[in-house]
């Protein structure tokens, strides 16, 4: 029950569903409704952002009004974050985490292969923009979408991490770089491997100036095809289960997914591509386990195939 003079108003639960309702009920009475209780059931009645009650967290994650418009896509958005993977990730964000901001968006790019891209504005650096391809939605599934959005989130971690260490993110001083490599060995060393590195010595040989002007289109795409395709698997398989689908040889589609996107490297207008280091070991790797299969045959010319059937579809569906 709430005391008379507190300032819970019952009213602002009409709108709730039941599950809703429920869960807002046990945090008040775990509470035992203390104004403390009352007052973050309150904010997280009126906020827009995603609630964690129990580590009584508002993510307050930002939306353009021309995404909340694209509900399907939204659906599919809110789907893949309420994964076990990516509910990790998105709650780094907001507002327990305020290294780096995040804004849901949309652009429009005839080239559709280009499903999603992840940036930081300038000059501040202090909001990662992930912003899908409207033009995508006419021909690709559901589930690169879900691959696209789980991508990209890991494309904006590692820049949250990033921006923990790091001032300015187009330039890494020697420092921050040593910095990098104890807190965050890989993105350390694949910041270096795919940067530009400046330095300039003395006559002693002490470093006078020393920064990496990092390419980070081929330093993530390499470091996510390495480390990261599970992830985007498990999110894979996490949103069909949600959804009743079952997959036939369903171990080799996700794993043909996993590689969409990190095959290729390309600019933002999805152009100046070149193949990541990553597909090119694995497909140097499958060119030698598979001598004797005829190369059309091979592994990687299967995962290609079921990559090109999903892209070419009937288009995103959320009925």
């Amino acid at each position: 029950d709430v005391n008379s003079g507190d300032t819970f108003d019952p009213n602002l639960v009409y709108a709730l569903n039941r599950v809703e309702s429920e869960i807002i009920a046990n945090y008040l009475n775990d509470n035992q409704c203390s104004q403390q209780a009352q007052a973050f059931t309150i904010e997280a009645l009126i906020s827009q952002g995603e609630v964690d009650f129990e580590l009584e967290i508002i993510i307050e994650i930002t939306e353009t009004l021309e995404f909340q418009n694209q509900t399907c896509l939204k659906e599919i958005k809110d789907d893949v974050v309420s994964t076990n993977q990516m509910s990790k990730i998105i709650k780094k964000f907001e507002p327990t985490y305020p290294v780096l901001h995040l804004e849901w968006g949309i652009f429009s790019n005839p080239q559709w292969g280009n499903t999603g891209q992840t940036s930081l504005n300038e000059p501040e650096q202090d909001t990662a923009f992930i912003n899908l391809n409207n033009q995508s939605l006419a021909h690709v599934n559901n589930i690169i979408m879900v691959k696209t959005i789980a991508h990209e989130l890991i494309h904006a971690e590692l820049l949250r991490k990033l921006k923990e260490l790091v001032d300015d993110y187009n330039v890494i001083s020697l420092s921050e770089y040593n910095d990098l490599l104890y807190n965050y060995q890989g993105i350390a060393h694949y910041t270096l491997a795919y940067g530009n590195l400046e330095y300039s010595q003395d006559l002693a040989g002490n470093i006078i100036e020393w920064g990496i002007f990092p390419d980070y289109s081929l330093a993530h795409h390499n470091q996510m095809a390495s480390f990261y395709r599970q992830t985007l698997i498990d999110v894979m398989k996490a949103y069909d289960i949600s959804k009743g689908i079952t997959r036939p040889n369903a171990e080799e589609f996700y794993e043909a997914l996993s590689w969409s996107g990190l095959r290729q490297t390309s600019d933002e207008n999805g152009e100046n591509s070149q193949y990541t280091d990553a597909w090119q070991n694995f497909k140097n790797q499958i060119d030698t386990i598979e001598a004797n299969i005829p190369e059309s045959e091979r592994t990687y010319n299967r995962y290609l195939d079921i990559i090109n059937q999903e892209y070419n579809a009937s288009g995103i569906n959320c009925e």
